[in-house]
């Protein structure tokens, strides 16, 4: 950059202070953003690490192809033909565990009463297959 265009930069800035400091200050949190969504991200991609076979581990989705479905065409849903015929395979290595996303679930408790909870139901195999 020349000299010039430096002093004119400069110019500018100090003109502006108010706006340029609103402006670094607005790309520092949006720096900051990304770098705490990517560290997230990160994490979640390694769920299985404490796994000793971790390439072992892998999750059964069923594709809707229903041309009138609007949405996310991939379903954890899986029929309970493919569950059973999965899970009948003699293999001792192999463990088979089935996970339901329950969203807007309201849980009554005695006198208390919680409302639009999201509870997870598993088979009992699920430990097994985090910790073999």
């Amino acid at each position: 950059m020349s000299l010039f265009q430096m002093k004119l930069f400069l110019r500018i800035i100090f003109k502006n202070k108010e706006a340029y400091l609103l402006k670094i200050i607005t790309l520092t949190v949006a720096f900051w953003c990304s770098v705490l969504v990517m560290l997230f991200a990160l994490n979640e991609f390694g769920y299985d690490r404490f796994n000793k076979y971790p390439n072992s581990v892998f999750r059964v989705l069923q594709r809707n192809t229903n041309e009138s479905y609007s949405g996310n065409r991939l379903s954890n849903k899986i029929p309970d033909e493919v569950f059973k015929a999965i899970s009948s395979i003699d293999d001792s290595s192999l463990i088979v565990s089935r996970l339901k996303v329950m969203k807007e679930v309201s849980i009554i408790s005695g006198n208390q009463t919680v409302y639009n909870q999201k509870v997870h139901a598993v088979d009992p195999q699920l430990g097994e297959v985090f910790f073999i």
